[in-house]
């Protein structure tokens, strides 16, 4: 008996070490076929390629199956009197795919970049994205929101803009800022539902009061959050309400923040 039940340890523990590395070996080299087109063709992506490191693993492995399937593919010679040149066709379609990606990738984030951002539009002749980009090399970290809209108004009544921080208006509300005939409502790294809630509250509000608003995100955006954001401008503003933010900012927001 006991003979019987240490076969089955080591049958099981066989099989477990099979099933970890068919496992790995689909992760590594199966999946990325996958992963990859799909973060490219998604607005979301993949939450995995936050980090580069994992991004790079997966390019590296879908380049060695590439390697493999197109060896296969073009070998000179038959197996079993068959030609494996489908498997090549197969390899073909898989690098296809991704430059497809690629392409409506680079014409997407241009498309977006006219539609949200304040620098597509010839309505708003405000260069607030160069504004972000100077006050974004001036320290490592946002630690309040109010000295951000701030930074900002500085940055271009420097650049010689008619900018005011707080504008009062009609109403009786506060405005983040007003630069020239723009409002701004600056938000410092919306990562909440909350958050972005507020910011989608006071969008209504602000154009109510019949001007255009520049929405500026100081620090890191969210896919999540951005995607929230982008939807409610082109569904409910367009034309009216603009997005700039940073795609890769250099200063964060604090978590001492408020």
């Amino acid at each position: 008996m006991p003979k019987k039940q240490k076969q089955k340890r080591q049958y099981d523990q066989a099989n477990k070490q099979n099933d970890a590395f068919v496992n790995a070996f689909t992760d590594s080299f199966v999946a990325p076929i996958f992963r990859l087109p799909r973060a490219l063709f998604s607005r979301e992506g993949i939450g995995r390629y936050k980090n580069k490191w994992y991004f790079g693993i997966d390019l590296f492995g879908l380049a060695i199956t590439l390697y493999v399937l197109f060896s296969i593919g073009y070998m000179h010679f038959l197996w079993f009197g068959q030609s494996y040149i489908m498997i090549a066709y197969i390899a073909w379609g898989i690098v296809g795919l991704v430059l497809l990606g690629i392409i409506y990738r680079v014409i997407r984030d241009i498309n977006y970049k006219k539609r949200f951002t304040s620098a597509g539009y010839a309505k708003i002749n405000i260069p607030f994205d160069k504004a972000l980009k100077i006050i974004d090399t001036t320290a490592r970290w946002y630690n309040d929101e109010n000295e951000a809209n701030r930074e900002l108004v500085t940055a271009l009544r420097t650049m010689k803009y008619d900018a005011e921080y707080q504008f009062r208006l009609p109403n009786g509300r506060i405005a983040d800022a007003r630069v020239e005939n723009i409002l701004v409502e600056g938000k410092l790294s919306p990562n909440t539902t909350g958050e972005v809630d507020g910011l989608i509250g006071q969008l209504a509000e602000y154009t109510n009061s019949g001007y255009m608003v520049n929405v500026i995100i100081y620090g890191q955006l969210n896919n999540q959050a951005r995607t929230r954001i982008e939807n409610e401008i082109h569904y409910r503003y367009e034309g009216r309400v603009f997005l700039t933010f940073l795609n890769n900012p250099k200063r964060q927001r604090s978590v001492n923040s408020f």
